[in-house]
């Protein structure tokens, strides 16, 4: 919807909230699309979580659940210098091993990233995930486990967009 059907929408909504009347009721039904009610909802909620303080750990569990087809742990967040890093705790795989302990068995997690880094796709993973979890006004970077024993850890890191410093001016 642009501004102006929004604008309309709204109108109609108050009209029809004061009135109560068939006349001002029925114009309005007749402009609610529920399609444009559920875009609306999404992008107001969005916008909530972009000026959020802290970035919400929803989008990039959503995103990891959706890629796995698997439940992930609750990651931990931890503030960084300009913003705050939602860390998804993972072992490195071991394939001679059921599981990183006796009696635990490999996350979906550890062995999605365990395959991918063997098959040469685990970039594509990365820009997947950033696409999926971005927040509005957060800058996201999405970074694999390097450390030996914790190649199957994913961290998303959000920085607050600063404007004045991705706003350059240039001066002829």
């Amino acid at each position: 919807m642009n501004s102006e059907q929004i604008k309309l929408l709204r109108d109609n909504a108050k009209l029809a909230e004061s009135d109560r009347s068939w006349a001002s009721l029925s114009r309005f039904l007749a402009l609610v699309n529920p399609q444009d009610i559920i875009s609306l909802c999404d992008e107001l909620l969005a916008l909530r979580a972009g000026n959020s303080k802290t970035p919400s750990i929803r989008p990039s569990k959503q995103a990891l659940e959706q890629l796995f087809n698997a439940e992930v742990m609750v990651p931990a967040c931890d503030k960084i210098k300009n913003g705050y890093a939602i860390r998804y705790a993972g072992f490195t795989v071991d394939e001679s091993k059921m599981g990183p302990e006796e009696g635990l068995e490999w996350t979906a997690q550890e062995r999605h990233i365990h395959q991918w880094r063997k098959t040469g796709e685990l970039n594509t993973f990365i820009q997947q995930l950033e696409q999926e979890a971005a927040i509005p006004t957060w800058k996201l970077t999405v970074e694999v486990g390097k450390r030996k024993n914790y190649e199957g850890t994913l961290i998303f890191r959000y920085i607050r967009e600063d404007h004045a410093t991705s706003q350059q001016l240039s001066f002829l």
